[in-house]
Parts: structure tokens; C-alpha cells; sequence
């Protein structure tokens, strides 16, 4: 990858190599980020929506953020598109390089993030018996669970958002990408399309709708178009698991076919329910209440030099400024200059975070 030749330059720091894919809301690109050294990432485009969807795209890196857990991959930057510089490799790519420099317009919303190098679920999972796709299922369903326990949504999980990443750990085997609402009708709740907003029952729908596709190979709710499989979906349940994958486990299809129940009070009203219907314990606090390792604990007691540092960061933006943080070890520098670089990238500006080494006070 050091040595693929870019298509195309933004602002000055992202490297774009090539397309990963497109869905309704943007495109996912493949790019290095000089910033830091060439590091490899995915840039999420997305289409200019409003102000109402910046915030949302911001919100969701705020949330991301502050998240951390082996099984999302982190977000690294956000932002809008301000200049874009073809590179002569783009010439000898494919006709597909135009549509990416489109959607690479100033003024458009990205997110940048850890690229993850795998298969998708679908794709990972083909052919394999249900003994070798059960630990997949319960990373997936664990990570999902994670997510909620933080208060957050995923909004499009499907299997193309599922990334099996080889020789990772046993507890977490894949990866969830491209958290945030999102257009793909198969896997979407019949809630979503009367209008609902993502919550955490359309997310084990989808769960559900990703499942019944991994294990039969087929799409819950057929249909030739988006309309089609609307309205398959909105008509009820799909068919019979045990008839499209026969030889799974009976609790194994009870366990989906809830999943996919059309009123949400009767789908299994978390993931860890989910999961102890197949057998399997949910790691502690999965079941709504944070657990530890999964996010930064609120900022506390530090509200006048929170304020302090945004109003720095506003100054910013027109002169140079200098801002000395002290204080003693444990006293929360490290933290409040955290809060501080994730509010500087949502301003558009460049955060440097050199490493201090482990015994820096």
C-alpha cells in the first residue's frame, strides 16, 4: 500500500487509493494520511445532507470517540472537504475515478477512520458449517451489545458492515464499520421505514436480517427492487429459516426468527438476551449500564478549563495561540486535552499529538 500510487489529494493530507464501496448516503474510499506517516484509513464521504446531517456526522464522531473498544474500529478525523488535487494516477484508473472525485467535492462531510483489512460477513462466512460461523455470530452480537451499553446506535448493520478480521482474538472476531443511519432496505426494521428513527430494537432487526443472510444465503425480504422489498417487509415475517438452512440448531432459528419479529416489543429486547438464547454469557454490562472498558468516563470537575480551551480553540482559527496546561499527576491533563483535540478537529482544525512517553507528568 506505501507504494500504490494516490488518484487524488485532499486537503493536502489524504491520500486517495481507491473505492471501497458506495451505499445512498456517500462513499467509503481507501487512503493514506500523511499526517501520519502514511498510515492507512478509510474516508467516509458523505453526501452534503444539510446542517442538520453535519451535526449528526459530528455527533457520531463525538460518540465514537469516546468509545473504545477492540471491536470498532476508532475515528481519526472529521470534517468538510475544502480542496481537492488530481494526481496524474488517476489518468490511467478506471472510468469508476470519476465518479470518486466526485462525490470528493468541496463542502462534503467526511469521517476518517482505522481502515480494517478482511472479508465481509457474508463473504467470510460462505459455505462454512454453523460450528465455524457461531463464534462469528457471537463477536457480532457482543459487539453490538457494546454499542448499546454506550448509548449508542449502529443504524446500518448489515454484512458488508461486518468485517472478519483474520487472527484476531477469539472474543472479538470481527470489526463493525460505518456506524450511522443508513439507506439499505433489506436490513432495515419495518419501523425505520414508517419513519422511526434508528434505536436499538431496528438494530437486532438488522441483526436478525444479517443473520438470516449469513446462514441461508438469502435475503429475508426478496425483491428485484427497493420498492419490492419494502413492501415484502412491511407484509410480515420472512420465510421459515429452518426451510431455507436446514440442519441449523432449532434454538438457533427461534433465537433469528425473533430477532426479526415486525413489532419490536416482541424481538429479544437486547443483545445479551440474544446471546444467552444461544447458550452463550454476555460479557458484564452489556445489558445497558456501561462497562468500564468501553468508554472514557465523563469529564468531571473540569468545567472552567474545558471552556477555557474552547474558547482558545475559536481564537485559533484567525492567530496562533498558546495554551500551558499544568498540573500534578492524576489531575486530569491528559483527559481535558483529549476533550480538547476532539473539539479542535470538529472546528476543521489540525491536531499534532506527539507521544509523551509513559512517564510524562
Amino acid at each position: 500500500m506505501a507504494d500504490e500510487p494516490a488518484l487524488a489529494l485532499v486537503d493536502d493530507r489524504y491520500e486517495v487509493l481507491a473505492e471501497l464501496g458506495r451505499g445512498g448516503l456517500g462513499v467509503a474510499l481507501r487512503a493514506r494520511d500523511r499526517a501520519a506517516d502514511g498510515a492507512p484509513l478509510a474516508l467516509k464521504v458523505v453526501r452534503d445532507l444539510g446542517d442538520a446531517a453535519r451535526g449528526l456526522l459530528e455527533a457520531e464522531y463525538r460518540a465514537l470517540a469516546r468509545l473504545s473498544h477492540p471491536a470498532v474500529p476508532p475515528p481519526r478525523d472529521v470534517g468538510v472537504v475544502r480542496r481537492v488535487e488530481r494526481l496524474p494516477a488517476a489518468a490511467r484508473s478506471s472510468p469508476d475515478i470519476e465518479a470518486v472525485l466526485a462525490a470528493l467535492r468541496p463542502g462534503a462531510p467526511f469521517v476518517a477512520r482505522d481502515l480494517v483489512e478482511g472479508q465481509d460477513l457474508f463473504a467470510a462466512t460462505r459455505g462454512r458449517p454453523w460450528s465455524e460461523v457461531r463464534p462469528l455470530v457471537v463477536g457480532l452480537a457482543r459487539a453490538l451489545g457494546a454499542i448499546h451499553a454506550r448509548g449508542l446506535v449502529h443504524g446500518d448493520l448489515k454484512p458488508g458492515n461486518v468485517i472478519v478480521v483474520p487472527g484476531a482474538a477469539d472474543a472479538w472476531p470481527v470489526r463493525l464499520i460505518d456506524l450511522g443511519p443508513g439507506e439499505t432496505v433489506e436490513y432495515l426494521a419495518p419501523e425505520r421505514l414508517r419513519g422511526a428513527p434508528p434505536d436499538r430494537r431496528a438494530d437486532l432487526f438488522a441483526l436478525g436480517a444479517t443473520l438470516y443472510r449469513v446462514l441461508s444465503g438469502e435475503l429475508p425480504f426478496p425483491g428485484r427492487t427497493a420498492s419490492e422489498v419494502a413492501r415484502a417487509l412491511l407484509r410480515g415475517r420472512p420465510a421459515p429459516l429452518a426451510s431455507r438452512a436446514p440442519g441449523l440448531p432449532p434454538a438457533v432459528v427461534a433465537a433469528v426468527e425473533r430477532l426479526l419479529e415486525p413489532a419490536p416489543a416482541r424481538r429479544w429486547r437486547s443483545a445479551a438476551a440474544f446471546l444467552r438464547a444461544l447458550g452463550e454469557a454476555s460479557p458484564q454490562g452489556e445489558e445497558g449500564a456501561v462497562a468500564p472498558s468501553l468508554a472514557a468516563a465523563p469529564l468531571v470537575g473540569r468545567a472552567a478549563e474545558a471552556e477555557t480551551l474552547a474558547r482558545a480553540l475559536d481564537l485559533a482559527a484567525g492567530q496562533p495561540r498558546i495554551v500551558l496546561v499544568t498540573g500534578g499527576p492524576g489531575s486530569g491533563k491528559s483527559r481535558l486535552l483529549a476533550e480538547a483535540a476532539l473539539e479542535a478537529r470538529l472546528r476543521g482544525l489540525r491536531v499534532v499529538a506527539p507521544d509523551l512517553g509513559a512517564g510524562a507528568g
